[in-house]
C-alpha cells in the first residue's frame, strides 16, 4: 500500500518525462534519457499526453516534443502547473513561429537529443536540491504547542529520526535494501551502482555513497519528502549509517572548531513555501533530511542563480549560525569524504531544527534567511519533543509513529504503516500481529468503517485469547474497543456483553439511559483516582469531565457545571495552555450553557474552544469541524440562521475532506442543516438534507440503528409542518419499530419518539391518541430518568397542552403546575426555564379569563428575566410580547401597545433588522389597531411585517402567506373586498407552493375567502369555498376536530343570511356538538350559539 497516486517507482525521483513523438524510431533516444529519468511516458497523441499531464501529482514534469506536433501542443500545455519545462527536438528550427519564443517554459529548440540530455541532467540535480523537505512550527510567546496542532511533517520527521536511529541493523538489513533497489531500478547505470554497493559498501563509506551522483541521493530524499514509509523502512540501515558517520566526524572535529560558525545554503523554494516561512519569523524550521551547506558563501550563491521562467519560485540564501556546541544535532565538514570535495561542505544530520531569526531582501529576485541552530535548552523544542515522547511511551519502533498518527487522526498514513508492518518480518510474532490488528481496528473505527473495525478486533481477540491469561489488561482493552464499535452501530445488547467482559460498563449505561449505574461506575473510578498521590493528574480531569457529561445527560446542570469547572481547573494547571483537552472542556461548558439557554456564555466558551483549534490546527483538522458545528448549533438555537448555516457549511466542508463520503458524521451534519432549513421554513431543502442523511445512514449503519430512527423523526417533523399528518405518523411508527428493536423498552430516546408521534396525533386533532403517546413517553421517563429530570417537565407541559386545547383548563393548569414544581427543585430560583413555565401557566389563566393570575405569572417570569438576562436579551422581549397579548385580550389596548413597543425596542437592538421576531411584534401591534378599528394603522404595521418577512424569508414561506392573509382580513373589515380577495388569493398561491392541496392552512384560507364573499352577499361563491373547506377537513381532520366548530358555525351564518333557515339550523347544531366536545367551558360562546339555534327553531 502507498500514499501516492503513482506506482512505487515514483518514490525514487522527483520528476518524470513525457516524450511526445509521432515516430516509433526513438528507442535509442529513450534509452539514453533513462540514464537520468527512468519514468518516461511516451505518447503519439497530444490530447492523451495532456490528459496524463493534468493528472500528475507530487512530481515535476519535463516534456520533449517532436517538431511535427509542437505548434499544436505548445498553446495547450504551457499553463499547466505540473509542467516544469519544454524541449523541442527538431532538425529545422526555422520552421517555428516567432511567437513560441515568448513561452517561458520553453527551454529551446534542439537538433540533437544529447543537448537535451545534458540540460536535463543539470535540471534534475537542481530540482532534487530545491525539493528538500522542510516543516515550520510557529512561535507564540504565550504558549507552547501540542501535537495535534503541529504540521504533520514535523512530527513524522522527528519520530522517524528517533525510530531509525534506535533500531539495531545487521547484514540482513543491507541485503533487504539491495533487493528493494533491484526491484525498482532496472537501468544499466543503476544496476551497476547497486552491484558496486553490494560488493564494496561499508558503514564507514556511508557519506561518500550518500553524496555520490546516483539514484541513491534522489530516491532517499524524495522518500523523506513524501514521508513514504515503505522505502524509508527499507533504507533505514543506510540512513542510520550516514547519521552515525556524521556523529563520529562531529566528535572528532569538535575540539578544533571555532564558534560561532557560519555556513550557507543557496536554493530555490516555492512562493507558497517562502510566504509561509516569511510569516513565521521567530518560529522553528526543520529540514526533514540530511542538510547540505557550505562554508563558502559564493558556492551557496551558485545554487540560487536566476531562472526567469520559474515565476512560482523564490531564490533564497540561508545563512546559518551555530553559536555553541550545546546541541544534540550533529554536523560535520565532509570535504574529505564527499564526492563533491570542492564545495567546503558541512553536512547536518536528519531533522536539524533551526530558529528563524531574520528574513530580508538581497536584491529584486532573492532573499536572505538567517537561521540559528537550536540548542538542547531551547524551551519550545524541548516541550514539543517531550510531549511527543509522552504520547508514544510504552511503544517501540514503527508502532510509535503509527499510534501517534492515529491520535492526530491521520488515519490513511497510519494504515499504511500498519499494513507494511503486517506483511513484514516484524509481524512474525503472534503478539505483534495482535497489536497490528488492534491498531488497524482503531483506524477503521476512526474512518467510520465499523464492520472492518470489528473484523480486525476479532482477529486481535482470536490471538489474545490463545496467548494471554483471561484477566490480561490487553484482553480487556480489546473487549472495550469492540463494545464501543457495537455501540456506534447501535447494537447495544452485544456492546453490553463486551463491556461486561471488560468490567467497564459506564459508557454503555450512559448511552442506554441507565444513568444510575453509569454514575456508580464513574464514582468508583473517581474514588480510585482521588486516592492516588497525585491529585492534579490529567486523568482525574478526564473523569471529572465524564461525570459532568453524565450529569448533563440527566438534566442536572448545576452538578454538571461544577464538575466541568473542576476538570478545566486541573487541565489548565497540568497541560499546555492550548492543549486540545482544554478546548474540549471549553466545548463541554459551552454545550451546557446552551442547554441552560445562557447563549451569550455558551457562545463565549465555544469561541474559546474554536480559537485554540483554529490557531494551531491545520485548516482541515477534524477538531475544527466539531468546533464549527457546535457554534453553528448555537447560532441555530439563537435564531441566527445565516450564521448557523455558515458554520454548519464550514464544518461539513472540513469533514468532506478527511472523511469517507458515507461516514456517519457527514450524515449527522446533513441532519443539522436539514433542521436549520426546517426552522427557516424552507421545507423542500430540509427534506433534501434529511434524505441525504438518511441515504448515508442506510449505507453505513445497521438497518436497526437508532440514528436512522432519529433522522426519520426529524424528516417527519417537516412532514408535520407540511400538513402530511398521516404520512408523518406512519413514518414515525417505522422509527418506533427500529427503536423498540434496538433499545431497551425504557430508553429515553424511545420516549422522544412517542413524544413526536403524540405531536402528530395532536396536529390531526386526534387528542385521545396524542394523549396516549405522551403518557407512554411519561411512563418511560418516569422509569428511566431521575424524578427531577427536565424531560419530565417537558412531558407534563405537552399533556397539559392537550388538556388546554380540549378546554380542560383545570387539568392543563395541574400539569403546568407539576412542571413548575419539578423545575423549582432542580433549578435556581431565577433560572430562565422557570420563567418559561410561569409563562405557560399564565397562558392557561389568560384563556380562563383569570387575567389577574395570568398577569401575576407573567410578571414573575419578567422578574426572573430582568435579573438573569441582559436588558436587550431576546427572551425579555418575548415576555413583553406575551404581556402585550394578555393586555390585548383584556382590551387594555394602550397597555398592550406599551408592552409591544418594549418588545420591539429590544428586538431591534438585539436582532438583525430583518429578523422575523421583529415582524411578529409588528403583526401583534397591527392586531391591536385592528381590534380598535384603526384599520389604517393596522394595515401599516401588517405591511411592515410583510416587508420584513419578504426580505428575510423565502418567497414561498408560510409566514408570508400568513401576513398576507392578515392584510386581507383588514381590507375585509374596511369593506375593500377587492383588495381583501386579492390578498387572500395571493396567500392561497403561496400555501399551494409550500403545502399539499389538502393542508389545513389551505382550508383556513378558503374560509377567509368565503367570509369576504359572505360580506359581499355573494352567498353562492361563499358556499362554494366552504365546500372546499369541508373537503380538505374531511381528509385531514377527525370528525370531532375543534376546527369543525368554526367551519360549521360560519356556514350556518351564510345560510341564515341567505334565508335558508333549515340548512342553517343543521350546521349550527353540528357546531354545537363540536363545541360541547372541545370547548365545554367557553360558556359565553355556547350561549350565543344556543340563542341562534333557538331563534331559527322559532322561525321554522
Amino acid at each position: 500500500m502507498t500514499t501516492s497516486t503513482f506506482p512505487k517507482s515514483h518514490y525514487h525521483q522527483n520528476f518524470i518525462l513525457i516524450y511526445l513523438n509521432n515516430s516509433n524510431n526513438d528507442n535509442n533516444e529513450i534509452d539514453q534519457l533513462k540514464e537520468i529519468i527512468f519514468e518516461i511516458n511516451k505518447f503519439n497523441d497530444p490530447d492523451q499526453s495532456i490528459d496524463f499531464l493534468t493528472d500528475v501529482k507530487d512530481v515535476k514534469v519535463f516534456m520533449i516534443i517532436n517538431d511535427s506536433i509542437s505548434n499544436y501542443s505548445l498553446p495547450l500545455i504551457c499553463n499547466i502547473p505540473q509542467l516544469h519545462s519544454i524541449y523541442i527536438l527538431s532538425k529545422n528550427e526555422n520552421q517555428f513561429d516567432e511567437s513560441i519564443n515568448g513561452e517561458k517554459k520553453l527551454q529551446g529548440i534542439f537538433n540533437k537529443i544529447e543537448d537535451i540530455y545534458n540540460l536535463l541532467k543539470k535540471k534534475t540535480k537542481e530540482i532534487d536540491r530545491n525539493l528538500i523537505p522542510m516543516s515550520i512550527v510557529s512561535f507564540d510567546n504565550s504558549c507552547k504547542k501540542e501535537l495535534n496542532e503541529l504540521e504533520p511533517s514535523f512530527m513524522y520527521s522527528q519520530l522517524i529520526k528517533e525510530i531509525l536511529f534506535d533500531i539495531e541493523y545487521d547484514q540482513d538489513s543491507k541485503e533487504k535494501l539491495i533487493q528493494f533497489w533491484r526491484n525498482s531500478h532496472h537501468q544499466k547505470a543503476d544496476v551497476k551502482v547497486i552491484n558496486e554497493f553490494e560488493k564494496d559498501y561499508h558503514p564507514s563509506l556511508a557519506i561518500p555513497w550518500y553524496t555520490r551522483d546516483s539514484f541513491i541521493y534522489s530516491s532517499l530524499n524524495r522518500a523523506l519528502r513524501l514521508m513514504a514509509i515503505d522505502p524509508i523502512i527499507k533504507m533505514g540501515c543506510f540512513l542510520n549509517d550516514v547519521h552515525q558517520q556524521i556523529k563520529q566526524e562531529y566528535a572528532v572535529q569538535l575540539s578544533t572548531s571555532t564558534f560561532p560558525l557560519i555556513v550557507y545554503r543557496g536554493q530555490k523554494m516555492s512562493n507558497d513555501e517562502f510566504d509561509k516561512l516569511h510569516q513565521n519569523q521567530g518560529g522553528l524550521l526543520a529540514f526533514n533530511n540530511f542538510l547540505s551547506t557550505s562554508e563558502d558563501i559564493n558556492v551557496a550563491k551558485v545554487f540560487c542563480s536566476n531562472d526567469l521562467h520559474e515565476a512560482d519560485m523564490t531564490f533564497v540564501l540561508f545563512k546559518i549560525t551555530i553559536y555553541s556546541t550545546d546541541t544534540s544535532t550533529p554536523f560535520a565538514s565532509i570535504k574529505h569524504l564527499s564526492k563533491m570535495n570542492d564545495e567546503d561542505e558541512i553536512l547536518f544530520s536528519m531533522h536539524s531544527v533551526f530558529r528563524i531569526d531574520m528574513i530580508h531582501k538581497m536584491d529584486d529576485s532573492s532573499w536572505q534567511i538567517d537561521l540559528i541552530l537550536t540548542t538542547d535548552n531551547d524551551e519550545q523544542l524541548e516541550g514539543l519533543t517531550q510531549d511527543m515522547r509522552k504520547r508514544t511511551s510504552g511503544l517501540t519502533g514503527w508502532y510509535r509513529l503509527g499510534k501517534l498518527l492515529i491520535d492526530i487522526e491521520e488515519f490513511t498514513k497510519a494504515e499504511e504503516i500498519y499494513e507494511i508492518l503486517l506483511h513484514s518480518s516484524l509481524a512474525e510474532d503472534e503478539e505483534d500481529r495482535s497489536k497490528i490488528y488492534n491498531y488497524l481496528g482503531m483506524i477503521s473505527h476512526g474512518k467510520g468503517h465499523f464492520h472492518d473495525a470489528l473484523v480486525f478486533y476479532q482477529k486481535t481477540l482470536d490471538i489474545q485469547e490463545k496467548i494471554l491469561s483471561s484477566d490480561h489488561r490487553d484482553l480487556a482493552t480489546t473487549y472495550n474497543n469492540m463494545a464501543i464499535v457495537y455501540l456506534a452501530m447501535g447494537n447495544y445488547p452485544t456492546a453490553l456483553s463486551f463491556f461486561e467482559k471488560n468490567l467497564d460498563i459506564r459508557v454503555l449505561y450512559h448511552e442506554i439511559g441507565d444513568y444510575r449505574n453509569a454514575r456508580l461506575s464513574l464514582r468508583k473510578a473517581l474514588e480510585i483516582q482521588e486516592n492516588l498521590p497525585y491529585t492534579n493528574h490529567p486523568d482525574l480531569a478526564t473523569i471529572y469531565d465524564n461525570i459532568g457529561v453524565l450529569y448533563q445527560s440527566e438534566g442536572n446542570y448545576s452538578n454538571a457545571l461544577s464538575f466541568y469547572l473542576k476538570a478545566g481547573e486541573i487541565s489548565r494547571k497540568t497541560l499546555l495552555p492550548n492543549h486540545l483537552t482544554i478546548a474540549i472542556n471549553y466545548n463541554n461548558i459551552g454545550d451546557l450553557y446552551q442547554k441552560m439557554e445562557m447563549n451569550s456564555l455558551a457562545l463565549d466558551f465555544h469561541q474559546k474552544s474554536l480559537k485554540i483549534r483554529e490557531k494551531y490546527s491545520s485548516s482541515n483538522h477534524p477538531a475544527l469541524a466539531v468546533a464549527n458545528g457546535n457554534i453553528g448549533s448555537l447560532y441555530h438555537s439563537m435564531g441566527d440562521h445565516p450564521s448557523a448555516l455558515s458554520f454548519y457549511e464550514k464544518s461539513l466542508e472540513i469533514q468532506e475532506k478527511f472523511l469517507p463520503t458515507d461516514h456517519p458524521s457527514i450524515g449527522l451534519k446533513y441532519n443539522n442543516i436539514g433542521a436549520l432549513y426546517r426552522d427557516m421554513g424552507d421545507y423542500p431543502k430540509a427534506i433534501v438534507y434529511y434524505e441525504k442523511s438518511l441515504e448515508i445512514q442506510r449505507k453505513s449503519l445497521p438497518s436497526e440503528h437508532p440514528d436512522l430512527a432519529t433522522t426519520l423523526i426529524n424528516l417527519n417533523t417537516v412532514r408535520l409542518e407540511m400538513g402530511d399528518y398521516a404520512g408523518a405518523l406512519l413514518s414515525c411508527q417505522k422509527a418506533q419499530e427500529i427503536l423498540e428493536k434496538s433499545l431497551p423498552v425504557d430508553h429515553p430516546d424511545l420516549a422522544k419518539t412517542f413524544n413526536i408521534i403524540g405531536c402528530a396525533h395532536f396536529q390531526m386533532g386526534d387528542y385521545s391518541n396524542s394523549l396516549l403517546f405522551h403518557e407512554k413517553a411519561l411512563d418511560i421517563r418516569e422509569k428511566s430518568l431521575s424524578s427531577d429530570h427536565p424531560d419530565l417537565g417537558e412531558t407534563y407541559i405537552n399533556i397539559g397542552t392537550i388538556d388546554f386545547i380540549k378546554g380542560q383548563y383545570s387539568k392543563a393548569l395541574s400539569f403546568c403546575q407539576k412542571a413548575f414544581e419539578l423545575f423549582v427543585k432542580i433549578l435556581p430560583s431565577n433560572h430562565p426555564r422557570l420563567a418559561h413555565v410561569h409563562s405557560q401557566i399564565a397562558k392557561v389563566h389568560d384563556e380562563l379569563g383569570n387575567y389577574s393570575d395570568a398577569l401575576s405569572n407573567y410578571e414573575k417570569a419578567l422578574e426572573i428575566y430582568e435579573k438573569t438576562l441582559s436588558s436587550t436579551h431576546p427572551s425579555l422581549a418575548s415576555i413583553y410580547n406575551h404581556l402585550g397579548n394578555l393586555h390585548s385580550n383584556m382590551e387594555h389596548h394602550l397597555d398592550a401597545l406599551s408592552f409591544y413597543e418594549k418588545a420591539l425596542e429590544i428586538r431591534k437592538k438585539s436582532l438583525p433588522p430583518n429578523h422575523p421576531d421583529i415582524g411578529e411584534v409588528y403583526n401583534n401591534i397591527g392586531r391591536v389597531h385592528d381590534s380598535m378599528g384603526n384599520y389604517s394603522n393596522a394595515l401599516s404595521y401588517y405591511q411592515n411585517t410583510a416587508e420584513i418577512f419578504e426580505k428575510n424569508l423565502p418567497i414561498n414561506h408560510p409566514h408570508i402567506a400568513m401576513i398576507t392573509g392578515n392584510i386581507g382580513k383588514v381590507y375585509d373589515n374596511m369593506g375593500d373586498y377587492a383588495s381583501a380577495l386579492s390578498h387572500h388569493t395571493k396567500a392561497l398561491e403561496i400555501f399551494k407552493k409550500s403545502y399539499p392541496s389538502d393542508h389545513p392552512y389551505m382550508a383556513k384560507t378558503y374560509r377567509n375567502i368565503a367570509s369576504v364573499y359572505n360580506n359581499m352577499k355573494d352567498y353562492v361563491n361563499a358556499l362554494q369555498y366552504y365546500e372546499k373547506v369541508i373537503e380538505i377537513q374531511n381528509k385531514c381532520l377527525n370528525s370531532d376536530h375543534p376546527d369543525w366548530f368554526e367551519t360549521y358555525n360560519k356556514i350556518g351564518i351564510v345560510h341564515d343570511n341567505h334565508g335558508d333557515y333549515s340548512t342553517a339550523l343543521t350546521f349550527f347544531k353540528r357546531a354545537l356538538h363540536i363545541h360541547q366536545t372541545s370547548f365545554p367551558n367557553n360558556l359565553s360562546q355556547l350561549q350565543q350559539l344556543q340563542e341562534k339555534i333557538s331563534s331559527l327553531e322559532t322561525k321554522l
